[in-house]
């Protein structure tokens, strides 16, 4: 039968195992991020807007519709504007037509503003890209100060989780940065493959809102890159403070969820605001709060107390995201008790 010892320091080797394996892995996955998702050609989708499928395909859903319907538009617009020039039209009806005319000639011509829109900020984006002569390809380059930093004397059953967990951070960091880069590409590819009718929508009265949501959203997109290298510059700064490191380096994942969603009057814009920050910022933020009290713990002689956090946090998370989702009492006061919560597990993480 296994004892207590045997079973603490098999458990400790796997930690030791995993947190060696997580080195080679960030950095791979940083390189995916970078490569994938911030290099001008990728970030600013050069590749998909000289791909000759999707091209094809544009083309074959709007080539012989556009240049009927914009003739159909100013043919039907001439003749209403000459006919009602002698009663003199109302100006309401004359903002219609001309309102008509815009949406119709600004969806067939989408492509071309976008696409002359991203080679513009492509040029910018490269500049900043290579200023100080920082390779951003190698995460050691960007966060060697921030890792090691955290890296610490293994001696101690503290320093070991406090070391694994303050990696899982990071790796939950990368992982995110790389999927909302790529997912943010997707959503960009998807909406100029729509945009012609979504601007179209602008014709009718209930549809102006939508087709100026949609163009908000792809400018938001388009300079989302400048977001991201602004952040990791700072990281880069400030790789020595480990918290601060990793708080840039999470900021682009959380972002997202405030440009598609803050002060759009969505029914779902505060739930999924707090999911965007929660899911992705939050898990890697606890990984590193709990590592930290891990440490402070080792003063203490009582890590119990720090490994409690782990289990009572998400049910916190839960009772918040289910709250504001019901629409069950009132946000602030939710929020208001968590974070009472919180300050109580640091309090007993000093005791």
């Amino acid at each position: 039968m296994i004892g207590y010892q045997e079973l603490l320091q098999i458990i400790i080797y796997a930690v030791k195992a995993l947190t060696r394996i997580y080195m080679p892995l960030l950095a791979l996955l940083w390189n995916f991020a970078i490569q994938y998702g911030l290099q001008s050609n990728m970030a600013f989708l050069g590749f998909a807007l000289n791909n000759t499928s999707y091209l094809s395909l544009y083309s074959y859903l709007y080539g012989g519709i556009f240049p009927a319907l914009v003739s159909l538009v100013l043919g039907i617009s001439a003749i209403f504007l000459i006919a009602g020039s002698g009663s003199n039209p109302p100006t309401a009806y004359r903002i219609k037509i001309v309102r008509t005319f815009l949406s119709v000639t600004v969806a067939a011509g989408s492509m071309a503003i976008i696409s002359l829109l991203l080679s513009g900020l492509q040029v910018p984006f490269h500049v900043l890209f290579d200023k100080g002569n920082v390779d951003w390809f190698s995460f050691s380059s960007v966060f060697s100060s921030g890792v090691s930093a955290s890296a610490g004397d293994q001696a101690s059953t503290e320093s070991v989780i406090a070391r694994f967990l303050l990696l899982s951070a990071y790796f939950i960091a990368v992982t995110s940065l790389l999927a909302v880069l790529v997912f943010r590409q997707a959503l960009m590819i998807f909406f100029i493959m729509a945009m012609p009718v979504i601007t179209i929508l602008a014709c009718l009265d209930i549809g102006v809102k939508y087709a100026k949501m949609a163009w908000e959203l792809v400018l938001e997109f388009m300079f989302f890159p400048f977001a991201v290298m602004i952040s990791l510059m700072l990281a880069r700064i400030f790789s020595a403070d480990v918290a601060l490191n990793l708080a840039f380096l999470l900021l682009p994942s959380i972002l997202p969820g405030y440009i598609m969603f803050s002060g759009r009057n969505l029914s779902t814009a505060p739930l999924m605001s707090f999911i965007g920050g929660m899911t992705l910022g939050g898990v890697a933020s606890r990984s590193a709060g709990v590592a930290t009290s891990f440490l402070d713990s080792a003063t203490t002689g009582n890590p119990l107390r720090a490994a409690a956090s782990i289990a009572l946090a998400p049910a916190a998370d839960y009772r918040l995201v289910s709250g504001i989702s019901t629409g069950k009492g009132d946000k602030k006061h939710l929020l208001d008790d968590v974070k009472n919560e919180e300050l109580n597990y640091r309090k007993g993480y000093q005791g």
